[in-house]
């Protein structure tokens, strides 16, 4: 949030939270009655006989010294066990850095963004064109053109799309496809998948 100063606010309230009422009213009102807005709430998922982890960011911009009051208006709830209170790092931007790490399902989880995953899949991609090439090669021999169709045969075959080979020459390593990707990308009208992108790179190199 530019030009804003907004805090976090951990909190870890008791296990049976998720069975009594009021308790995010009677915490949210700390901050109501200081007239502190609420800009985002990131909370555990419940399990049973353990704490519920909880994190209030809240905009205290031009009254940063309101924090420690805060703190302690949250630490007099009842169900309240624990408050840390975590600065921005710089002005307008804010990590969480006391809920480590990401779990899903019962398992620890990291998120990727999409130039994460993209490069991820492109990778990946790259490696098997390239063991894919050899087993062609075991295939067709060393041929070139006999080593394309077994390659846009088998392109198809396990189901990646179709390859259409528009120019090839070797001695000016130069290789031209045309590639029809998968329904996921349908009219989108540019090539859109990394991991096939990067099967196509590897085997050509």
């Amino acid at each position: 949030m530019p030009n804003r100063s907004v805090y976090e606010f951990y909190v870890e309230v008791d296990p049976d939270v998720v069975e009594r009422s009021r308790v995010l009213v009677d915490l949210s009102s700390v901050f109501s009655s200081r007239e502190v807005p609420i800009v985002h709430l990131k909370l555990s998922r419940p399990t049973p006989g353990e704490a519920v982890s909880m994190i209030i960011f809240a905009d205290l911009t031009g009254r940063g010294s309101s924090r420690h009051e805060i703190a302690r208006g949250l630490e007099d709830g009842d169900c309240v066990s624990r408050v840390e209170v975590v600065e921005p790092l710089v002005e307008g931007f804010i990590a969480d850095r006391v809920m480590f790490s990401p779990h899903f399902l019962g398992g620890r989880a990291v998120i990727l963004r999409r130039p994460g995953y993209e490069a991820f899949l492109y990778h990946v991609g790259v490696e098997l064109g390239r063991k894919y090439f050899r087993d062609h090669v075991k295939l067709a021999g060393s041929d070139a053109d006999k080593l394309l169709k077994v390659a846009g045969a088998l392109f198809r075959l396990v189901g990646f799309g179709v390859l259409e080979f528009l120019d090839f020459d070797l001695e000016e390593e130069r290789c031209v496809v045309r590639a029809f990707e998968c329904v996921l990308f349908r009219g989108l009208g540019r090539p859109a998948s990394h991991f096939i992108r990067g099967i196509l790179a590897g085997s050509a190199s």
